[in-house]
């Protein structure tokens, strides 16, 4: 992946890239924080790479090309900012951050905060670069006795697209919405006071050779795609589960009511709890029928009971309200509310089976009793419920990702988010594999949700 090919001393964390370098004095010593220990940087973006290369995937090609390129531009910044009115910069007016414009790109120049360290190891571990100390940094620069001064400098996506957008603002570059920050260039340099030099004038040391590139932190992004066997589909399933549930209550409800099944107890409580439903209503009047303030009832109800339809969804005006469901929705109010009052008229029961046989006839798409709506749930659904999706962020040592899952109905049945209509099972898809429920096909859904 292209978050570990840099060139010189960057690493990688979630979101962050850092920049590291090294510095001493003469005599090899730890040196103090200094605003003469510099960091010249500036930000390479996509459409420089389209005018520098004509088109390479190679990652390490791309960031030698750049190096060469932009080298020179890091240097002449540095020598610009050396020199003022043609006379070496002196102590006084050297400041904490400055900028050079060179040929149309904008260069930041900074003092670098430096941390008295053992080593590259140790500055990563303090800064929580986990997977970059033990995956990516050598052997070598973990641990080191020697105490030195490291500098780290660290550019996340933002910070590097904000570089952009100065650069369009102070230069005659005409600005590109599709432009964005791909690579950043660093190269230290210090300042030496010179010896005897009444005004403090600074003598220049730039370090060419520990010019440092690295690409954008990247978002990696890990999905788990579960796909079911023939004739499953968690969505069938969920619907048909959750219906049943859904119309047993107020069944029972109904029943109760009619033979007095109630507790004393609980009367109140249930009445309470009744208040504004469809079997409060069957229960209280004579002769029910279906209204407009029924139907609401009814689709209110279905709403909260997670009963998901999955067809273009419609605004349903009732009288001042508004309810938003789909077409499906409002046809199967119909037959709920036919049904719970066939059981206030003794002609249906609250008994499971009875509840079954009619949601199969009556509301399910497909009335085979062996159809994906009633097949159960599988291994497959089980195993995407309990997929963690954060998991691999608590290993340490792995770079941190962002990880989705995915569920992919079985061979034989269709995707509700591709077909938005339930439509019956199909037999093509069952039989041979093919087709727009086959196996292909569900294939080519599962990579459509992903990019979708």
């Amino acid at each position: 992946m292209s978050n570990d090919i840099t060139k010189g001393n960057a690493f990688h964390k979630e979101g962050e890239v850092v920049h590291l370098n090294e510095f001493c004095t003469k005599e090899n010593e730890a040196i103090e924080e200094d605003i003469k220990t510099r960091i010249a940087y500036m930000v390479i973006s996509n459409e420089d790479i389209k005018e520098l290369l004509n088109s390479t995937d190679d990652k390490q090609i791309i960031l030698d090309k750049v190096i060469e390129e932009y080298k020179p531009y890091l240097i002449k910044a540095v020598e610009k900012e050396s020199t003022k009115n043609n006379k070496p910069l002196i102590f006084d007016d050297l400041r904490g951050i400055t900028e050079q414009i060179v040929d149309k790109k904008l260069v930041k120049l900074c003092t670098s905060q430096l941390y008295n360290s053992k080593s590259y190891g140790s500055v990563l571990k303090a800064k929580k670069y986990h997977h970059a100390y033990k995956k990516v940094l050598q052997k070598n620069l973990k641990e080191n006795l020697e105490k030195k001064s490291t500098s780290a400098l660290t550019f996340t996506k933002d910070s590097c697209n904000e570089i952009i957008k100065k650069e369009v603002n102070k230069t005659s570059k005409k600005p590109n919405k599709d432009e964005q920050a791909y690579i950043v260039l660093s190269m230290p340099y210090v300042y030496n006071i010179k010896d005897d030099s009444k005004t403090k004038e600074l003598e220049l040391m730039s370090y060419e050779d520990k010019i440092i590139a690295s690409f954008m932190p990247e978002l990696i992004v890990e999905y788990g795609v579960f796909f079911d066997g023939t004739n499953n589909n968690i969505y069938n399933i969920d619907f048909y589960k959750n219906f049943k549930k859904f119309l047993k209550e107020p069944a029972k409800d109904i029943e109760d009511g009619l033979n007095g099944n109630d507790e004393l107890e609980d009367r109140e409580k249930l009445k309470d709890r009744k208040q504004g439903t469809i079997e409060e209503y069957i229960l209280s009047i004579d002769n029910p029928e279906f209204t407009k303030k029924t139907k609401k009832m009814i689709i209110n109800q279905m709403n909260n009971a997670s009963i998901r339809y999955f067809d273009s969804k419609l605004v349903l005006k009732l009288d001042h309200d508004e309810i938003i469901t789909t077409k499906k929705a409002e046809k199967d109010s119909k037959k709920v509310f036919d049904y719970l009052l066939d059981v206030k008229n003794s002609k249906k029961d609250a008994q499971e089976k009875t509840i079954s046989d009619y949601i199969i006839k009556e509301i399910l798409p497909d009335d085979n009793e062996d159809s994906s709506f009633t097949n159960g749930e599988t291994n497959i659904s089980r195993l995407y419920e309990l997929y963690d999706g954060d998991d691999v962020k608590k290993n340490k040592d792995a770079l941190p990702n962002t990880r989705f899952k995915l569920y992919e109905s079985g061979s034989g049945t269709f995707n509700p988010f591709i077909q938005k209509d339930y439509e019956d099972d199909s037999v093509v898809g069952l039989g041979l594999g093919m087709g727009e429920s086959g196996v292909i096909a569900h294939c080519l859904y599962s990579c459509i949700k992903m990019v979708e």
